[in-house]
Protein backbone atom coordinates (compact mmCIF):
# COMPACT_ATOMS: atom_id res chain seq x y z
CA UNK A 1 0.00 0.00 0.00
CA UNK A 2 1.21 3.64 -0.73
CA UNK A 3 -1.01 5.73 1.05
CA UNK A 4 -3.21 4.73 3.95
CA UNK A 5 -4.85 8.06 4.18
CA UNK A 6 -7.35 10.38 2.47
CA UNK A 7 -6.15 13.81 1.42
CA UNK A 8 -8.67 16.65 1.02
CA UNK A 9 -8.10 17.56 -2.99
CA UNK A 10 -7.33 21.71 -2.23
CA UNK A 11 -6.52 21.52 1.33
CA UNK A 12 -4.30 24.61 2.53
CA UNK A 13 -1.24 23.26 1.80
CA UNK A 14 -2.05 22.27 -1.58
CA UNK A 15 -3.71 25.43 -1.75
CA UNK A 16 0.06 26.90 -1.27
CA UNK A 17 1.11 24.07 -3.45
CA UNK A 18 -0.99 25.85 -6.74
CA UNK A 19 0.29 29.47 -5.27
CA UNK A 20 3.79 28.29 -5.57
CA UNK A 21 3.53 26.94 -8.96
CA UNK A 22 1.83 30.07 -10.37
CA UNK A 23 4.49 32.56 -8.27
CA UNK A 24 7.24 30.38 -10.48
CA UNK A 25 5.06 30.84 -13.64
CA UNK A 26 4.64 34.78 -12.97
CA UNK A 27 8.33 34.81 -12.49
CA UNK A 28 9.10 33.25 -15.99
CA UNK A 29 7.27 35.49 -17.79
CA UNK A 30 8.84 38.29 -16.51
CA UNK A 31 11.84 36.79 -18.24
CA UNK A 32 10.15 35.93 -21.21
CA UNK A 33 11.48 36.79 -24.66
CA UNK A 34 9.58 35.15 -27.62
CA UNK A 35 12.76 33.67 -29.83
CA UNK A 36 15.47 30.81 -29.45
CA UNK A 37 19.05 30.83 -29.39
CA UNK A 38 20.31 27.25 -28.71
CA UNK A 39 20.85 24.45 -30.98
CA UNK A 40 18.30 21.94 -29.94
CA UNK A 41 15.74 24.54 -29.85
CA UNK A 42 15.91 24.94 -33.24
CA UNK A 43 15.34 20.82 -34.25
CA UNK A 44 12.50 21.03 -31.90
CA UNK A 45 10.56 24.38 -32.50
CA UNK A 46 10.89 23.93 -36.77
CA UNK A 47 10.29 20.52 -36.29
CA UNK A 48 6.88 21.69 -34.40
CA UNK A 49 6.14 24.24 -36.98
CA UNK A 50 6.56 21.65 -39.88
CA UNK A 51 3.76 19.86 -37.88
CA UNK A 52 1.79 22.89 -37.34
CA UNK A 53 1.60 23.74 -40.70
CA UNK A 54 1.99 20.69 -43.13
CA UNK A 55 1.55 17.75 -40.70
CA UNK A 56 4.80 16.14 -41.31
CA UNK A 57 8.16 16.04 -39.61
CA UNK A 58 10.60 16.57 -42.52
CA UNK A 59 11.59 19.56 -44.80
CA UNK A 60 13.02 19.73 -48.62
CA UNK A 61 15.38 22.33 -49.43
CA UNK A 62 14.46 24.65 -52.56
CA UNK A 63 18.43 25.27 -52.89
CA UNK A 64 22.11 24.68 -51.88
CA UNK A 65 22.06 28.11 -50.79
CA UNK A 66 19.17 27.25 -48.27
CA UNK A 67 19.75 27.29 -43.95
CA UNK A 68 19.70 24.01 -42.76
CA UNK A 69 19.43 23.51 -38.53
CA UNK A 70 22.67 22.09 -37.25
CA UNK A 71 20.53 18.92 -36.02
CA UNK A 72 18.73 18.62 -39.67
CA UNK A 73 19.87 15.87 -41.81
CA UNK A 74 19.25 14.35 -45.24
CA UNK A 75 18.20 11.19 -45.84
CA UNK A 76 18.95 9.04 -49.01
CA UNK A 77 15.55 10.18 -50.27
CA UNK A 78 16.54 13.86 -49.84
CA UNK A 79 14.59 14.72 -46.96
CA UNK A 80 15.74 16.48 -43.89
CA UNK A 81 14.90 15.47 -40.54
CA UNK A 82 15.97 16.71 -37.00
CA UNK A 83 18.30 13.63 -35.15
CA UNK A 84 15.31 14.40 -32.26
CA UNK A 85 12.19 12.43 -31.16
CA UNK A 86 9.17 13.98 -32.63
CA UNK A 87 7.30 13.76 -29.72
CA UNK A 88 7.47 17.24 -28.04
CA UNK A 89 7.32 18.85 -31.51
CA UNK A 90 4.01 17.17 -31.56
CA UNK A 91 3.18 18.74 -28.34
CA UNK A 92 4.24 21.79 -29.51
CA UNK A 93 2.13 22.03 -32.62
CA UNK A 94 -1.04 22.63 -31.02
CA UNK A 95 0.19 25.78 -28.82
CA UNK A 96 2.14 27.04 -32.35
CA UNK A 97 -1.40 26.18 -34.65
CA UNK A 98 -2.95 28.34 -31.99
CA UNK A 99 -0.91 31.16 -30.13
CA UNK A 100 2.00 31.03 -32.98
CA UNK A 101 5.91 30.91 -32.07
CA UNK A 102 5.19 32.81 -28.59
CA UNK A 103 2.76 30.46 -27.59
CA UNK A 104 5.03 27.42 -28.53
CA UNK A 105 7.96 28.92 -26.71
CA UNK A 106 6.28 29.52 -23.53
CA UNK A 107 4.88 26.07 -22.78
CA UNK A 108 8.68 24.82 -21.48
CA UNK A 109 8.36 27.65 -19.09
CA UNK A 110 4.41 25.95 -18.03
CA UNK A 111 6.14 23.08 -17.97
CA UNK A 112 8.58 23.17 -15.52
CA UNK A 113 6.30 25.45 -13.21
CA UNK A 114 3.85 22.65 -13.60
CA UNK A 115 6.79 20.08 -12.45
CA UNK A 116 6.62 21.14 -8.72
CA UNK A 117 2.66 20.78 -8.64
CA UNK A 118 3.72 17.04 -9.94
CA UNK A 119 6.33 16.83 -7.27
CA UNK A 120 4.12 18.01 -4.64
CA UNK A 121 1.30 15.85 -5.72
CA UNK A 122 3.75 12.77 -5.73
CA UNK A 123 5.02 13.38 -2.25
CA UNK A 124 1.93 14.07 -0.34
CA UNK A 125 1.03 10.19 -1.66
CA UNK A 126 3.76 8.91 1.33
CA UNK A 127 4.49 11.88 3.36
CA UNK A 128 2.75 14.74 4.82
CA UNK A 129 1.95 17.91 3.17
CA UNK A 130 4.28 20.36 4.69
CA UNK A 131 6.64 17.92 3.86
CA UNK A 132 5.52 17.55 0.31
CA UNK A 133 5.24 21.65 -0.15
CA UNK A 134 9.05 21.70 0.77
CA UNK A 135 10.14 19.73 -1.51
CA UNK A 136 8.56 21.59 -4.19
CA UNK A 137 9.90 24.62 -2.60
CA UNK A 138 13.54 23.71 -2.83
CA UNK A 139 13.07 22.42 -6.81
CA UNK A 140 11.49 26.09 -7.67
CA UNK A 141 15.36 27.50 -6.69
CA UNK A 142 17.03 24.74 -8.88
CA UNK A 143 19.19 27.12 -11.16
CA UNK A 144 19.41 24.25 -14.25
CA UNK A 145 15.74 23.29 -13.67
CA UNK A 146 14.97 26.77 -14.01
CA UNK A 147 16.99 27.77 -17.10
CA UNK A 148 15.46 25.04 -18.88
CA UNK A 149 12.46 26.70 -18.80
CA UNK A 150 13.59 29.13 -21.42
CA UNK A 151 16.27 26.80 -22.89
CA UNK A 152 14.03 25.40 -26.00
CA UNK A 153 15.12 21.66 -25.54
CA UNK A 154 13.45 18.79 -24.55
CA UNK A 155 14.37 18.03 -20.77
CA UNK A 156 11.71 20.41 -19.09
CA UNK A 157 8.99 18.27 -21.49
CA UNK A 158 10.71 15.00 -20.35
CA UNK A 159 11.07 15.97 -16.57
CA UNK A 160 6.88 16.86 -16.93
CA UNK A 161 5.65 13.87 -18.41
CA UNK A 162 8.31 11.52 -16.29
CA UNK A 163 6.52 13.23 -12.87
CA UNK A 164 2.78 12.83 -13.96
CA UNK A 165 3.39 9.16 -15.14
CA UNK A 166 4.92 9.04 -11.63
CA UNK A 167 1.81 10.20 -9.78
CA UNK A 168 0.08 7.68 -12.08
CA UNK A 169 1.80 5.00 -11.22
CA UNK A 170 1.87 5.36 -7.28
CA UNK A 171 -1.61 6.07 -7.53
CA UNK A 172 -2.85 2.79 -9.38
CA UNK A 173 -0.89 0.94 -6.70
CA UNK A 174 -2.92 2.55 -4.03
CA UNK A 175 -5.96 1.88 -6.17
CA UNK A 176 -5.50 -0.81 -8.69
CA UNK A 177 -7.70 1.42 -10.89
CA UNK A 178 -7.55 0.26 -14.65
CA UNK A 179 -7.65 4.04 -15.50
CA UNK A 180 -4.71 5.11 -13.65
CA UNK A 181 -2.83 2.24 -14.96
CA UNK A 182 -3.41 3.38 -18.92
CA UNK A 183 -2.93 6.85 -18.03
CA UNK A 184 0.56 6.01 -16.41
CA UNK A 185 1.63 3.90 -19.44
CA UNK A 186 0.31 6.70 -21.98
CA UNK A 187 2.80 9.25 -20.01
CA UNK A 188 5.23 6.86 -19.41
CA UNK A 189 5.58 5.99 -23.12
CA UNK A 190 5.74 10.16 -23.87
CA UNK A 191 9.28 9.99 -22.23
CA UNK A 192 11.04 8.47 -25.04
CA UNK A 193 8.85 9.71 -27.48
CA UNK A 194 10.27 13.42 -26.29
CA UNK A 195 13.80 12.02 -25.80
CA UNK A 196 15.05 9.04 -27.31
CA UNK A 197 17.49 8.07 -24.70
CA UNK A 198 15.26 8.27 -21.83
CA UNK A 199 13.59 5.06 -22.87
CA UNK A 200 16.14 3.53 -20.00
CA UNK A 201 13.39 4.77 -17.47
CA UNK A 202 10.82 2.59 -18.84
CA UNK A 203 11.82 -0.73 -17.29
CA UNK A 204 12.13 0.59 -13.67
CA UNK A 205 8.52 1.66 -13.66
CA UNK A 206 7.40 -1.30 -15.33
CA UNK A 207 9.63 -3.48 -12.88
CA UNK A 208 7.60 -1.16 -10.26
CA UNK A 209 4.35 -2.51 -11.56
CA UNK A 210 5.48 -5.94 -11.42
CA UNK A 211 6.73 -6.02 -7.52
CA UNK A 212 2.95 -4.84 -6.87
CA UNK A 213 1.47 -8.01 -8.49
CA UNK A 214 -1.49 -9.86 -7.30
CA UNK A 215 -2.68 -13.09 -7.91
CA UNK A 216 -6.26 -13.27 -10.05
CA UNK A 217 -7.14 -11.49 -13.45
CA UNK A 218 -6.60 -8.11 -11.64
CA UNK A 219 -2.98 -7.64 -12.74
CA UNK A 220 -3.07 -8.64 -16.03
CA UNK A 221 -5.43 -6.06 -16.85
CA UNK A 222 -3.41 -3.05 -15.24
CA UNK A 223 -0.24 -4.58 -17.25
CA UNK A 224 -2.17 -4.62 -20.43
CA UNK A 225 -3.86 -1.13 -19.83
CA UNK A 226 -0.02 0.14 -19.14
CA UNK A 227 1.12 -1.26 -21.61
CA UNK A 228 -1.50 -0.01 -24.42
CA UNK A 229 -1.21 3.66 -22.73
CA UNK A 230 2.05 3.22 -23.55
CA UNK A 231 2.00 2.00 -26.94
CA UNK A 232 0.12 5.16 -27.96
CA UNK A 233 3.06 7.09 -28.56
CA UNK A 234 5.44 4.44 -29.20
CA UNK A 235 3.46 2.87 -32.07
CA UNK A 236 3.48 6.44 -33.31
CA UNK A 237 6.77 7.35 -32.99
CA UNK A 238 7.76 3.92 -34.80
CA UNK A 239 5.37 4.62 -37.67
CA UNK A 240 7.34 7.63 -38.35
CA UNK A 241 10.42 6.60 -38.05
CA UNK A 242 9.69 3.49 -40.32
CA UNK A 243 8.96 6.11 -43.19
CA UNK A 244 11.58 8.39 -41.75
CA UNK A 245 14.54 5.94 -42.21
CA UNK A 246 12.83 2.75 -43.27
CA UNK A 247 12.82 0.57 -39.70
CA UNK A 248 10.92 1.63 -37.14
CA UNK A 249 13.79 0.97 -34.38
CA UNK A 250 15.87 3.12 -36.42
CA UNK A 251 16.39 6.96 -34.79
CA UNK A 252 17.75 10.24 -36.67
CA UNK A 253 20.86 9.34 -34.39
CA UNK A 254 21.38 6.72 -37.21
CA UNK A 255 22.82 9.58 -39.21
CA UNK A 256 25.18 10.61 -36.50
CA UNK A 257 26.50 7.18 -35.09
CA UNK A 258 25.97 8.91 -31.73
CA UNK A 259 23.26 5.45 -30.73
CA UNK A 260 27.08 3.76 -30.06
CA UNK A 261 28.25 6.85 -28.43
CA UNK A 262 28.30 5.05 -24.74
CA UNK A 263 31.10 2.69 -23.07
CA UNK A 264 32.72 1.94 -19.89
CA UNK A 265 35.55 3.64 -20.65
CA UNK A 266 33.82 6.79 -20.88
CA UNK A 267 31.92 5.70 -17.41
CA UNK A 268 35.04 5.48 -15.59
CA UNK A 269 36.60 8.80 -17.40
CA UNK A 270 33.35 10.73 -16.03
CA UNK A 271 31.95 9.07 -13.26
CA UNK A 272 33.91 11.39 -10.71
CA UNK A 273 33.06 14.87 -12.56
CA UNK A 274 29.62 14.35 -13.01
CA UNK A 275 29.51 13.43 -9.42
CA UNK A 276 31.04 16.19 -8.46
CA UNK A 277 28.92 18.38 -11.06
CA UNK A 278 26.02 17.46 -9.04
CA UNK A 279 26.73 18.60 -6.02
CA UNK A 280 28.43 22.35 -7.65
CA UNK A 281 26.28 23.10 -10.30
CA UNK A 282 23.09 19.83 -10.41
CA UNK A 283 20.92 19.71 -7.05
CA UNK A 284 23.94 21.09 -4.32
CA UNK A 285 22.31 19.78 -0.68
CA UNK A 286 19.65 17.69 -2.12
CA UNK A 287 21.98 15.35 -4.19
CA UNK A 288 23.56 13.63 -0.60
CA UNK A 289 20.18 13.80 0.76
CA UNK A 290 18.52 12.22 -1.69
CA UNK A 291 20.82 9.85 -1.79
CA UNK A 292 20.37 9.05 1.80
CA UNK A 293 16.86 9.36 1.36
CA UNK A 294 16.81 6.36 -1.24
CA UNK A 295 18.50 4.36 1.18
CA UNK A 296 16.14 4.90 3.77
CA UNK A 297 13.54 4.41 1.58
CA UNK A 298 15.04 1.19 0.53
CA UNK A 299 15.06 -0.24 3.79
CA UNK A 300 12.00 0.81 5.03
CA UNK A 301 9.70 -2.40 5.41
CA UNK A 302 6.68 -0.13 4.22
CA UNK A 303 7.86 1.96 1.27
CA UNK A 304 10.89 -0.15 -0.03
CA UNK A 305 9.36 -0.31 -3.18
CA UNK A 306 9.18 3.22 -3.79
CA UNK A 307 12.52 3.32 -2.41
CA UNK A 308 13.86 0.69 -5.24
CA UNK A 309 12.31 2.30 -7.91
CA UNK A 310 13.19 5.47 -7.26
CA UNK A 311 17.03 4.12 -6.84
CA UNK A 312 16.80 2.74 -10.28
CA UNK A 313 15.20 5.54 -11.95
CA UNK A 314 18.15 7.85 -10.71
CA UNK A 315 20.88 4.95 -11.47
CA UNK A 316 20.02 4.15 -14.97
CA UNK A 317 19.83 7.83 -15.82
CA UNK A 318 22.74 8.73 -14.47
CA UNK A 319 24.95 5.76 -15.32
CA UNK A 320 23.72 6.44 -19.13
CA UNK A 321 25.08 9.62 -19.76
CA UNK A 322 28.54 9.04 -17.14
CA UNK A 323 28.89 6.81 -20.02
CA UNK A 324 28.52 9.15 -23.19
CA UNK A 325 31.24 9.71 -25.14
CA UNK A 326 30.95 13.95 -24.45
CA UNK A 327 33.09 15.16 -21.51
CA UNK A 328 30.81 17.16 -18.80
CA UNK A 329 30.60 20.51 -19.75
CA UNK A 330 28.29 23.46 -17.81
CA UNK A 331 25.07 22.10 -19.72
CA UNK A 332 26.09 17.94 -18.88
CA UNK A 333 23.77 18.66 -15.60
CA UNK A 334 20.51 18.78 -17.82
CA UNK A 335 21.03 15.21 -18.88
CA UNK A 336 20.14 14.27 -14.95
CA UNK A 337 17.36 16.85 -14.64
CA UNK A 338 15.03 13.64 -13.55
CA UNK A 339 16.91 12.86 -10.73
CA UNK A 340 16.81 16.31 -9.27
CA UNK A 341 13.30 15.91 -8.26
CA UNK A 342 13.85 12.12 -7.64
CA UNK A 343 16.65 13.24 -4.67
CA UNK A 344 14.00 16.15 -3.60
CA UNK A 345 11.27 13.53 -2.89
CA UNK A 346 13.55 11.07 -1.27
CA UNK A 347 15.39 13.58 0.76
CA UNK A 348 12.17 15.51 2.44
CA UNK A 349 10.76 12.22 2.61
CA UNK A 350 13.98 11.16 5.01
CA UNK A 351 13.80 14.47 6.79
CA UNK A 352 9.57 14.14 7.52
CA UNK A 353 10.90 10.65 9.18
CA UNK A 354 13.72 12.12 11.27
CA UNK A 355 11.17 14.73 12.51
CA UNK A 356 9.21 12.23 14.26
CA UNK A 357 12.12 11.45 16.78
CA UNK A 358 13.72 14.73 16.62
CA UNK A 359 11.76 17.94 15.56
CA UNK A 360 13.73 20.61 17.14
CA UNK A 361 16.71 19.92 15.73
CA UNK A 362 15.26 18.61 12.32
CA UNK A 363 13.09 21.86 11.63
CA UNK A 364 16.40 23.60 12.29
CA UNK A 365 17.91 21.63 9.38
CA UNK A 366 15.28 22.22 7.36
CA UNK A 367 15.95 26.35 8.08
CA UNK A 368 19.45 26.15 7.34
CA UNK A 369 18.62 23.68 3.95
CA UNK A 370 16.05 25.55 2.38
CA UNK A 371 18.77 28.94 3.25
CA UNK A 372 21.31 27.55 1.83
CA UNK A 373 19.32 26.36 -1.12
CA UNK A 374 17.85 30.02 -1.77
CA UNK A 375 21.27 31.32 -1.48
CA UNK A 376 22.65 28.72 -3.73
CA UNK A 377 20.17 28.62 -6.41
CA UNK A 378 18.56 32.11 -6.71
CA UNK A 379 21.36 33.86 -7.82
CA UNK A 380 22.47 30.96 -10.33
CA UNK A 381 18.97 30.83 -11.70
CA UNK A 382 19.05 34.53 -12.10
CA UNK A 383 22.33 35.31 -14.03
CA UNK A 384 20.95 31.85 -15.61
CA UNK A 385 18.23 32.94 -17.11
CA UNK A 386 19.16 36.50 -17.44
CA UNK A 387 21.93 35.63 -19.87
CA UNK A 388 19.62 33.32 -22.24
CA UNK A 389 16.67 35.97 -21.72
CA UNK A 390 18.74 38.79 -22.78
CA UNK A 391 19.89 37.02 -25.72
CA UNK A 392 16.07 35.92 -26.59
CA UNK A 393 15.54 39.81 -26.19
CA UNK A 394 17.77 40.98 -28.72
CA UNK A 395 17.01 38.37 -31.34
CA UNK A 396 13.36 38.80 -30.67
CA UNK A 397 14.19 42.93 -31.16
CA UNK A 398 15.70 41.83 -34.79
CA UNK A 399 12.58 40.04 -35.14
CA UNK A 400 10.14 42.91 -35.02
CA UNK A 401 12.66 45.10 -37.21
CA UNK A 402 12.65 42.73 -40.04
CA UNK A 403 8.41 41.94 -39.88
CA UNK A 404 8.45 45.37 -40.38
CA UNK A 405 10.90 45.66 -43.32
CA UNK A 406 11.09 42.35 -45.37
CA UNK A 407 7.86 41.21 -46.81
CA UNK A 408 7.17 37.48 -45.94
CA UNK A 409 8.31 34.74 -48.45
CA UNK A 410 11.27 36.77 -49.41
CA UNK A 411 14.96 35.27 -49.27
CA UNK A 412 16.82 36.39 -46.12
CA UNK A 413 20.20 36.35 -46.22
CA UNK A 414 21.64 36.43 -42.47
CA UNK A 415 24.08 34.50 -39.97
CA UNK A 416 23.13 31.69 -38.27
CA UNK A 417 22.88 32.77 -35.34
CA UNK A 418 19.53 34.60 -36.25
CA UNK A 419 18.57 31.65 -38.79
CA UNK A 420 18.56 29.11 -36.38
CA UNK A 421 15.87 31.19 -34.35
CA UNK A 422 13.87 32.84 -37.75
CA UNK A 423 13.73 29.21 -39.21
CA UNK A 424 10.71 27.83 -36.35
CA UNK A 425 9.35 30.90 -37.51
CA UNK A 426 8.81 30.28 -41.40
CA UNK A 427 8.10 34.04 -42.51
CA UNK A 428 11.20 34.09 -44.70
CA UNK A 429 12.90 31.89 -47.32
CA UNK A 430 16.96 31.53 -45.57
CA UNK A 431 20.07 31.11 -46.51
CA UNK A 432 23.41 31.00 -44.43
CA UNK A 433 25.13 34.50 -44.58
CA UNK A 434 28.47 32.60 -43.28
CA UNK A 435 28.98 30.94 -47.32
CA UNK A 436 30.48 34.07 -47.65
CA UNK A 437 32.81 34.45 -44.75
CA UNK A 438 35.94 33.45 -44.81
CA UNK A 439 35.95 32.42 -40.65
CA UNK A 440 35.40 28.45 -40.20
CA UNK A 441 33.22 27.35 -37.39
CA UNK A 442 35.17 26.35 -34.49
CA UNK A 443 35.23 22.43 -34.90
CA UNK A 444 33.66 20.23 -31.91
CA UNK A 445 34.70 17.12 -30.30
CA UNK A 446 35.28 14.20 -32.89
CA UNK A 447 31.96 12.55 -33.07
CA UNK A 448 31.93 8.47 -32.77
CA UNK A 449 30.44 7.59 -35.94
CA UNK A 450 31.33 8.25 -39.71
CA UNK A 451 28.45 11.13 -40.22
CA UNK A 452 28.58 14.75 -39.75
CA UNK A 453 26.37 15.55 -36.79
CA UNK A 454 25.74 17.38 -33.69
CA UNK A 455 28.59 14.94 -32.09
CA UNK A 456 31.13 15.89 -34.85
CA UNK A 457 32.88 18.49 -36.10
CA UNK A 458 30.50 20.81 -38.00
CA UNK A 459 31.59 21.75 -41.44
CA UNK A 460 31.61 25.46 -42.74
CA UNK A 461 28.60 26.56 -44.54
CA UNK A 462 30.84 26.84 -47.90
CA UNK A 463 31.61 23.52 -48.18
CA UNK A 464 28.15 23.21 -50.02
CA UNK A 465 30.26 25.20 -53.04
CA UNK A 466 33.75 23.00 -52.57
CA UNK A 467 37.01 24.75 -52.75
CA UNK A 468 34.89 27.75 -54.30
CA UNK A 469 36.07 31.41 -53.36
CA UNK A 470 36.24 35.09 -54.19
CA UNK A 471 34.48 36.42 -57.25
CA UNK A 472 33.57 32.76 -58.63
CA UNK A 473 32.31 32.04 -54.81
CA UNK A 474 29.71 35.12 -55.59
CA UNK A 475 28.90 34.04 -58.47
CA UNK A 476 27.77 30.59 -57.27
CA UNK A 477 26.30 31.48 -54.45
CA UNK A 478 24.07 34.73 -56.31
CA UNK A 479 23.41 32.66 -58.90
CA UNK A 480 21.66 30.41 -56.73
CA UNK A 481 19.67 33.14 -54.87
CA UNK A 482 18.53 34.28 -58.25
CA UNK A 483 17.22 30.85 -59.19
CA UNK A 484 15.85 30.38 -55.98
CA UNK A 485 14.11 34.09 -56.08
CA UNK A 486 12.05 33.44 -58.75
CA UNK A 487 10.27 36.46 -60.81
CA UNK A 488 9.37 38.16 -57.89
CA UNK A 489 13.05 38.85 -57.23
CA UNK A 490 14.67 40.75 -54.24
CA UNK A 491 16.83 39.08 -52.05
CA UNK A 492 17.71 41.12 -47.82
CA UNK A 493 20.37 40.52 -46.50
CA UNK A 494 21.21 40.99 -42.12
CA UNK A 495 24.84 41.82 -42.13
CA UNK A 496 26.84 42.19 -39.03
CA UNK A 497 30.39 43.68 -38.94
CA UNK A 498 31.95 40.38 -40.64
CA UNK A 499 29.86 40.09 -43.78
CA UNK A 500 29.60 43.74 -44.11
CA UNK A 501 33.48 43.42 -44.81
CA UNK A 502 32.85 40.57 -46.80
CA UNK A 503 30.40 42.25 -49.31
CA UNK A 504 32.31 45.05 -49.36
CA UNK A 505 35.31 42.26 -51.19
CA UNK A 506 33.16 39.92 -53.00
CA UNK A 507 30.27 42.39 -54.18
CA UNK A 508 31.14 43.12 -58.20
CA UNK A 509 31.22 47.07 -58.68
CA UNK A 510 28.08 47.13 -60.93
CA UNK A 511 25.90 45.56 -58.39
CA UNK A 512 24.75 47.24 -55.16
CA UNK A 513 23.11 46.93 -51.74
CA UNK A 514 20.09 49.24 -50.43
CA UNK A 515 20.35 49.94 -47.07
CA UNK A 516 16.70 49.19 -46.17
CA UNK A 517 17.24 49.98 -41.86
CA UNK A 518 19.73 49.74 -39.29
CA UNK A 519 19.05 48.01 -36.04
CA UNK A 520 21.20 48.81 -32.94
CA UNK A 521 21.41 46.22 -30.35
CA UNK A 522 21.39 47.10 -26.47
CA UNK A 523 24.04 46.33 -24.35
CA UNK A 524 23.58 43.46 -22.24
CA UNK A 525 23.96 43.14 -18.59
CA UNK A 526 28.18 41.85 -18.14
CA UNK A 527 27.99 38.54 -16.70
CA UNK A 528 30.28 37.34 -13.67
CA UNK A 529 33.84 35.36 -14.87
CA UNK A 530 33.67 31.72 -14.88
CA UNK A 531 34.39 29.49 -12.08
CA UNK A 532 38.05 27.83 -12.23
CA UNK A 533 38.08 24.90 -14.59
CA UNK A 534 37.69 21.38 -13.08
CA UNK A 535 39.64 18.64 -14.64
CA UNK A 536 37.94 16.65 -17.10
CA UNK A 537 35.27 19.37 -17.80
CA UNK A 538 35.00 21.22 -20.84
CA UNK A 539 34.31 24.85 -19.98
CA UNK A 540 32.34 25.16 -22.95
CA UNK A 541 30.06 22.65 -24.32
CA UNK A 542 30.33 21.28 -27.02
CA UNK A 543 27.26 22.25 -28.53
CA UNK A 544 28.58 25.49 -27.46
CA UNK A 545 25.69 28.33 -27.71
CA UNK A 546 27.96 30.84 -29.32
CA UNK A 547 30.80 28.89 -31.12
CA UNK A 548 33.02 31.52 -30.08
CA UNK A 549 33.80 33.41 -27.09
CA UNK A 550 31.24 35.86 -25.46
CA UNK A 551 28.24 34.74 -23.55
CA UNK A 552 25.93 36.46 -26.00
CA UNK A 553 27.14 35.57 -28.92
CA UNK A 554 25.19 32.73 -30.56
CA UNK A 555 26.94 30.87 -33.05
CA UNK A 556 28.40 33.43 -35.51
CA UNK A 557 26.33 36.35 -34.32
CA UNK A 558 27.00 38.38 -31.08
CA UNK A 559 23.95 40.17 -29.61
CA UNK A 560 26.23 42.27 -26.96
CA UNK A 561 25.83 45.85 -28.68
CA UNK A 562 26.52 46.57 -32.23
CA UNK A 563 24.56 47.12 -35.34
CA UNK A 564 23.23 44.86 -37.90
CA UNK A 565 21.96 46.38 -41.55
CA UNK A 566 19.20 44.93 -43.29
CA UNK A 567 19.84 45.76 -47.17
CA UNK A 568 17.99 44.79 -49.68
CA UNK A 569 19.99 43.33 -53.11
CA UNK A 570 18.00 44.15 -56.25
CA UNK A 571 18.80 40.85 -58.66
Amino acid sequence: MIAGEQRRAFGPWARLALLLTAAHFGAALCFFAPAISTPDANSYYTQARLIAENGRTWMNTGSRAQYVGTHWKATPGGRYYCTHAPGLAAVLALPYRLFGTGGALLLSALLCSLSLLGLFLICRIFMSEPWALLGAGLMAVNPMANEHAFFGDAHAAAVFFLGASLFALLRWAATRSLRWAAAAGLLAGMVPAIRYPEAVLLPPLALFMVLHRERGKEFGRSLLAAGAGAAVPLAAVALRNQSAYGAFWRTGYALTGEQSAFGLEHLAAHAFPFLEKLMSEGCFLLFPLGVAGIAALCADRRRWKVGALAAMLAATITLLYMSYYTPPDPQSMRYLLPTFYVYAAAGVWLLSRLDRKHPLRVRAGCVLLVLGMGLWGLPQSFLKVRMLTSRNAALAQVTRELEAHVPAGRILVSPQGLNQHLDAIGRWRLADAGVLRPEVPPPLPPGPGPYAGPGSARPAPRSVYGSAGGSELWSLFSRDLRSWAGPEGGVYMVADDGLRAALARLLPPDEKLILVARIRLPRLPPLPPPPPPIPGVLAVPPHAQGGGPGPYRVFDLDLDGGELDILRWEI
